[in-house]
């Protein structure tokens, strides 16, 4: 009884393992992703500003 008593806590050790496995390939996998896009963001928000600064001067320009 003793031995299948270890082998099932052994069982359940492997799945623990094998899922924290899994959880780590995606917490890896979306970390990635939300840098991506942290840094697309962070270029649109460049050119938004960049487009900005164009049309407040085209705006100014027609004011004179």
């Amino acid at each position: 009884v003793l031995n299948s008593d270890i082998g099932y806590v052994k069982s359940g050790i492997d799945d623990i393992k094998q899922k924290q496995t899994v959880s780590d390939s995606m917490l890896h996998e979306l970390t990635s992703k939300v840098t991506k896009a942290e840094d697309s963001a962070k270029s649109a928000h460049h050119r938004l500003d960049l487009h900005e600064q164009r049309l407040v001067k085209l705006e100014h320009e027609t004011e004179e």
